[in-house]
């Protein structure tokens, strides 16, 4: 299974990445792998290397208590190496336990992993990422997967106007999904649609998007510009 990656939890731009079936080359086989990677944009400038004490917590609803996995010295962060984890906490049969009970990765038919996030890229000196709700964000539960493009790093009463494609490639010819945004940014910093394809349409074999289990999407910038305007 590949990666998940949750969004930049604060402005240095971490990235929470889990592995639910095991990071394979770091040893995490049938074992949910956990990782915290920066940005490694923030350290092409002073300071290029950054010291953190690192704790993973996984949460036991029915038990109400954290997991909790701790390094005992400070980790490195640089250039070369922006992540640290780790590949064995606990195993993915536990945590995928569809009993209530078990108390891990369930409530009800909700699963934990409601998105995931790319791996982040830099267009126009700004860093993006593509998020997606596999089974759908708000009104498309259920119905449709939903798509978003989101910007990172955004300064106080700053906005971000965009015009772009997003797209899921259609894997056997070029009948792709494609849809536009053209807008100024939201409260989420976030544009997309909630409604981008339907599960009918996604696992329609004949439309080539869902192969082996894989989408592939992209987006293609048309253009973009912000705002400076600062209150006084």
């Amino acid at each position: 299974m590949n990666p998940v990656h949750f969004p930049p939890v604060d402005i240095i731009g971490k990235t929470l990445i889990v592995y639910p079936k095991g990071n394979k080359k770091d040893g995490g086989e049938g074992q949910v792998s956990l990782y915290v990677q920066i940005d490694n944009s923030t350290l092409l400038n002073s300071p290029k290397e950054v010291y953190a004490e690192v704790k993973f917590f996984i949460y036991n609803r029915k038990e109400d208590k954290y997991l909790t996995y701790q390094e005992t010295d400070p980790r490195r962060f640089f250039l070369f190496k922006p992540y640290f984890g780790q590949p064995r906490t606990k195993s993915y049969d536990e945590i995928s336990n569809p009993d209530p009970n078990a108390g891990y990765n369930f409530d009800g038919d909700t699963n934990l992993f409601e998105f995931y996030v790319s791996g982040v890229f830099v267009i126009g000196g700004r860093s993006w990422t593509l998020k997606v709700y596999p089974s759908g964000d708000r009104e498309a539960q259920g119905n449709s997967l939903s798509l978003y493009i989101v910007a990172a790093g955004i300064k106080p009463y700053e906005e971000i106007y965009l015009k772009a494609k997003l797209r899921i490639l259609n894997q056997r010819d070029t009948n792709h999904v494609e849809k536009k945004v053209e807008s100024w940014s939201d409260q989420e910093n976030s544009w997309g649609f909630e409604k981008f394809v339907s599960f009918a349409n996604l696992t329609d074999t004949s439309r080539g998007l869902l192969v082996n289990d894989t989408l592939k999407m992209e987006v293609e910038f048309e253009d973009f510009s912000n705002t400076k305007y600062f209150p006084s």
